[in-house]
């Protein structure tokens, strides 16, 4: 508290007085400024500071962006897994047709494996093989360049289920459609085409390896076998 001087004669405040006043609130105002200009200093320098942690840490980011970015070109593709050879299917194998010619078949299986040739009376006679994956294969003979024999070995799971009693029931002379009406789709071994004349090879495999083979000769039966059936 700013204690008032007082004049004896009227009362008012004395010209020491004002003096003081005016003294105070001067030193008082450069006061106030200079700690105003204290806190904006230090505001700037926050400022200032956390701009330079901003920058910093925006360069830190921007590293670790690059040495990521730089990472993924450095890594090594990867090798492409080797596709199975997807053409030696059972399905491929019912779709070649006996008289087909070389070019034919190969458009369906791809380049086969000669594995034998002969020429008898004017006749040529070429035997290729086509591998797949595992030991599935399917070998054709061409005679004068026309397909006359195919034959396929494991490219079908074994999965009949023919018993002794069912095999009983097949009796020579039955056409396939009525064998398949008994036992189900059999799987073909073999077809041979000579002149006029078909012949085709079935096949029942049961998982436990037992098996009946049912040979057709111009779709009738004529031969039958079986092997552990129970």
């Amino acid at each position: 508290m700013l204690k008032m001087i007082k004049s004896k004669n009227n009362g008012n405040y004395s010209m020491k007085s004002k003096k003081t006043i005016a003294n105070i609130w001067f030193i008082t105002i450069i006061v106030l400024t200079m700690m105003s200009m204290a806190l904006l200093s230090g505001c700037s320098d926050d400022k200032k500071s956390d701009n330079s942690k901003e920058t910093a840490n925006t360069s830190s980011e921007s590293a670790d962006t690059n040495v990521k970015q730089d990472d993924k070109k450095e890594e090594p593709k990867k090798e492409e897994t080797k596709k199975e050879d997807t053409k030696i299917t059972y399905e491929n194998f019912m779709n070649i047709k006996m008289g087909q010619s070389y070019d034919e078949v190969k458009a369906l299986l791809g380049d086969g494996k000669e594995s034998s040739s002969s020429d008898d009376g004017g006749i040529r006679t070429i035997m290729y093989q086509w591998q797949g994956s595992g030991i599935g294969n399917i070998s054709i003979t061409f005679q004068n360049g026309a397909a006359t024999i195919k034959a396929q070995a494991f490219l079908k799971d074994y999965d009949a289920k023919i018993t002794m009693d069912k095999y009983n029931q097949i009796q020579n002379g039955m056409t396939y459609e009525q064998v398949k009406g008994i036992l189900g789709d059999g799987e073909l071994s073999t077809e041979t085409k000579i002149m006029d004349s078909d012949a085709k090879l079935y096949s029942y495999i049961n998982k436990d390896g037992s098996i009946a083979t049912f040979n057709f000769s111009d779709d009738k039966l004529d031969t039958k076998s079986q092997y552990e059936l129970k």
